[in-house]
């Protein structure tokens, strides 16, 4: 997208931004994803792994857990995944943990990656997992974000807008990864660029991005500087009786 805006006599023109940072490996404040792209993982702050769930977070969620695994006892499951717990007595939890991480490299990473985020959400984490677009038709992923406690207290993230603010970091990385960023030049009245008017880095449509908004400030601060400058002008001339005809 280039196209060219006017407002009040000057030009606002819009530029596609070609080396946009990348939100989740440059800056510190975008919570953690998972991108499944053509098959392969990205990971930007958290591992491709099912994390681990506790004793109480298992009973919690047994039936779900159960269902998971395609068997009515537990047992049954954790006989056939744990293979190397068979014989052995160890912790149910710990044999638990381990038979969902078997079970997940069994699956697709598609599959994978949906159980990573359920297993997520047994442990009360808030997450979203949405497929992505692009331009292309070839430009298609799929991103889990989620709201870690180490993300949401560094940050500190109200915890009433996490789904809010995963679902916005979706589509920040969509923005990013699909050429979606964007840059404005400001003209004067006589088309010429004005000294500090190009700026970059706004991720999204021009008119919901802030793009826009910034670049009428701009040319609002501009006019006022204008502004004061020929009045200053013009006090330094009448206090100087500079004649009216040349004021």
């Amino acid at each position: 997208m280039e196209q060219t805006i006017d407002y009040q006599g000057y030009t606002i023109e819009i530029l596609l931004d070609h080396y946009p940072e990348n939100p989740f490996s440059d800056w510190d404040c975008e919570p953690p994803i998972i991108v499944l792209n053509e098959g392969s993982f990205d990971e930007y702050g958290l591992d491709a792994t099912v994390p681990e769930l506790s004793r109480d977070e298992i009973e919690a969620n047994l039936s779900d857990i159960k269902m998971t695994f395609g068997y009515d006892r537990l047992i049954s499951a954790l006989t056939y995944h744990c293979r190397h717990y068979r014989g052995t007595y160890y912790d149910v939890a710990e044999m638990v943990n381990s038979a969902l991480s078997e079970y997940a490299e069994q699956l697709h990473n598609s599959d994978k990656l949906d159980l990573i985020a359920t297993v997520y959400q047994w442990k009360g984490i808030p997450v979203v997992c949405k497929s992505i677009h692009g331009y292309s038709q070839g430009d298609y992923a799929v991103v889990l974000a989620v709201a870690l406690p180490e993300w949401t207290n560094r940050v500190g993230a109200p915890h009433d807008t996490l789904t809010y603010q995963l679902e916005g970091a979706i589509r920040l990385y969509a923005n990013w990864a699909y050429g979606n960023v964007y840059g404005f030049q400001i003209l004067d009245k006589g088309s010429n660029e004005i000294e500090d008017g190009r700026w970059f880095g706004f991720y999204g449509d021009p008119e919901t991005s802030g793009l826009l908004e910034e670049a009428r400030a701009f040319i609002e601060n501009a006019i006022t500087i204008n502004e004061n400058a020929k009045i200053a002008r013009l006090k330094i001339m009448i206090k100087n009786r500079v004649p009216l005809s040349i004021r």
